[in-house]
């Protein structure tokens, strides 16, 4: 379980990246249905109904403490914000292992743990029935921007011959990119459950997490029944 100095809720750098990781949301232009009991595809890969909903509970307590750490105080957390986040993390996630593995990129347990230290968060507040829940998404998102810092440097190395790392400001936006390209590529699939919930640019129906490439692919799409069984101001329990 992460832990921190407590009481220590300075808003640092590391901080605000890990908000917008947690928060970010995946730019994907496909719109295909995930296969069933899956929450989403990433090329030959499932991500389980099951794996969403532990992750999303885990996210229900970090967001929670990193809110109380930019903030101070505790504000309730939408349902529909740790889903989205939770589903963004495991498919960038997954999409970030199987490039790494393409390109012999490897993150080591300590570099993970390191990130994670100098995060100035509190965990001591998480129900200990979501301790297990929130270590591992909180690993997954420490995992995610590592391994995006190190595929950036493969693409500069490949766009920059000789010119050693790459500057400090690009790494992740080159890492992003190479991501983006590979998930294009591979193709990425989500259940339409969660097209309405989880899609921040409110195309209906597409099952996708960001708006498509042509309109004219949504027109006369409805939005699926089921994704509209979780309630706008439904909050995390």
């Amino acid at each position: 379980m992460p832990t921190s100095k407590e009481g220590h809720v300075v808003v640092s750098r590391r901080l605000r990246r890990a908000a917008v990781a947690v928060l970010c949301t995946v730019a994907l232009s496909g719109c295909a249905s995930a296969h069933p009991g899956a929450a989403a595809q990433v090329g030959d890969v499932s991500i389980s109904d099951q794996s969403l909903e532990q992750s999303a509970s885990g996210f229900c307590e970090l967001i929670d403490t990193i809110n109380q750490a930019q903030q101070g105080t505790q504000t309730p957390v939408p349902l529909r914000t740790a889903l989205l986040s939770a589903l963004n993390t495991l498919v960038m996630g997954e999409a970030l292992d199987q490039l790494a593995a393409q390109n012999d990129v490897e993150v080591t347990d300590a570099e993970i743990d390191q990130w994670i230290s100098g995060l100035p968060l509190d965990f001591t507040g998480v129900p200990e029935s979501r301790t297990d829940d929130v270590a591992a998404v909180t690993q997954r998102v420490a995992r995610n921007s590592l391994l995006m810092e190190k595929l950036g440097q493969v693409a500069y190395a490949e766009q920059n011959p000789g010119s050693g790392s790459a500057p400090a400001n690009q790494v992740q936006q080159l890492g992003q990119q190479m991501v983006n390209a590979y998930m294009q590529r591979v193709g990425v699939e989500t259940d339409p459950r969660y097209g309405q919930v989880l899609d921040t640019q409110k195309v209906p129906g597409t099952g996708s997490l960001s708006i498509p490439v042509s309109q004219e692919g949504v027109e006369g799409q409805t939005v699926p029944e089921a994704s509209n069984t979780l309630a706008q101001n439904e909050e995390c329990a």
